[in-house]
């Protein structure tokens, strides 16, 4: 079954999506997958450090629900980046993870 959740919003320079949103459709449709894809209107489809970031945290997300983060597409005018096949996303999801994250505070006394 394939699901598709759209958040859109009038700024030029970023998305917003609602994490408890994201997390609440986990919950409904357990995905053991999802692509995320945004547009870039200022034509060039290359990701920006906030892009990055949101990948980081997504993937973080994913991860901690059981998810694969598959793919993060960006699309411009003539372009289209690909997470996936440039490598990066591999990145993400071996150093940006729930593991990881949790492995990270064990060091830390509460």
């Amino acid at each position: 079954k394939i699901t598709t959740l759209k958040f859109e919003d009038k700024s030029i320079n970023n998305v917003t999506a609602d994490i408890s949103e994201i997390a609440k459709a986990f919950a409904i449709n357990k995905p053991s997958c999802v692509i995320i894809a945004h547009s870039h209107p200022s034509g060039k489809a290359l990701p920006s450090k906030t892009d990055d970031l949101s990948t980081v945290k997504f993937n973080i997300l994913c991860s901690t629900h059981g998810v694969v983060l598959s793919d993060h597409i960006i699309v411009a005018k003539n372009d289209v980046y690909s997470y996936f096949t440039t490598n990066r996303l591999n990145h993400i999801r071996q150093n940006y993870n729930i593991e990881n994250l949790l492995e990270s505070i064990k060091e830390i006394e509460i």
